[in-house]
C-alpha cells in the first residue's frame, strides 16, 4: 500500500488554488474569454471550497474523497432535499477533475441542521453501488458534528477484491478530506488526534 503525497489546493468556483499561486480549472473546449461564464456566476460550479484527501491505492484500487459545504438556503426557499445539491457537486467535480468521470463508485453523504426534523438533523446517502458505504459514510459525519456538510468518496476498482478492507480505505479518505477543510469537530482520542 502506498499513498501519494496530500496535494495543498482546494477547487472554488472553477479555480484551483494552489498556495499563492492562482489558475483556472476550465475543460478544453471553455478556454476561450468569450465562452467562459462571468465571474460573478456561481451556479456554473459550486459555491463553496472543496476540500480533497490525498489518492490513496490498495490492491489497484484507487480512492479519493471529496468534502464541501452545503449552499446556503434563502428562508423563502424553506429546507429543500440537500441530494440536488449533491447532484450539482457531483456534476462540478465530474466536470473539473476528470479522473472522477471514470470512477467505479461514488459514494456520498450529507448531514445538515434542520429545524423541522425531530432531532434537530437531516441526514442523506447513497451507496453508489458499494454497499453499505453511503451508512458507513453518514455515521462517520454523525460521529464528528459535522453540519451543512456534503462527503463524497470516488473509488476505481482495481480488478481485486478488497473484501472488509475497503471499509477502512473508504474512512481514511472521508476522514482526510473532512480534515483538510477544517469540518471534523468529534470526539478525540486519548493523546488528543482525532479518530
Amino acid at each position: 500500500m502506498y499513498v501519494t503525497a496530500p496535494r495543498a489546493f482546494t477547487i472554488c468556483c472553477g479555480t484551483i488554488r494552489a498556495g499563492t499561486r492562482q489558475r483556472p480549472l476550465l475543460p478544453r473546449w471553455d478556454r476561450h474569454a468569450s465562452t467562459r461564464p462571468s465571474s460573478g456566476d456561481v451556479s456554473s460550479g459550486w459555491p463553496n471550497p472543496i476540500s480533497s484527501s490525498s489518492i490513496l491505492v490498495h490492491s489497484k484500487s484507487t480512492f479519493e474523497s471529496f468534502a464541501s459545504r452545503l449552499p446556503e438556503r434563502k428562508a423563502a426557499c424553506g429546507e429543500p432535499d440537500a441530494t440536488e445539491d449533491v447532484a450539482r457537486l457531483l456534476t462540478h467535480l465530474k466536470s473539473t477533475v476528470s479522473r472522477t468521470r471514470r470512477a467505479t463508485h461514488a459514494m456520498w453523504a450529507w448531514r445538515s441542521v434542520s429545524y423541522s426534523a425531530p432531532n434537530g438533523v437531516r441526514l442523506c446517502a447513497d451507496d453508489g453501488g458499494e454497499a453499505g458505504a453511503g451508512e458507513r459514510l453518514e455515521r462517520l459525519l454523525e460521529a464528528s458534528s459535522c453540519d451543512n456538510v456534503v462527503l463524497i468518496v470516488f473509488r476505481w476498482y482495481g480488478g481485486v477484491h478488497l473484501g472488509s478492507h475497503r471499509w477502512k480505505y473508504i474512512s481514511q479518505a472521508a476522514k482526510e478530506a473532512l480534515d483538510a477543510g477544517g469540518f471534523r469537530s468529534g470526539p478525540s482520542t486519548k493523546d488528543g488526534t482525532k479518530r
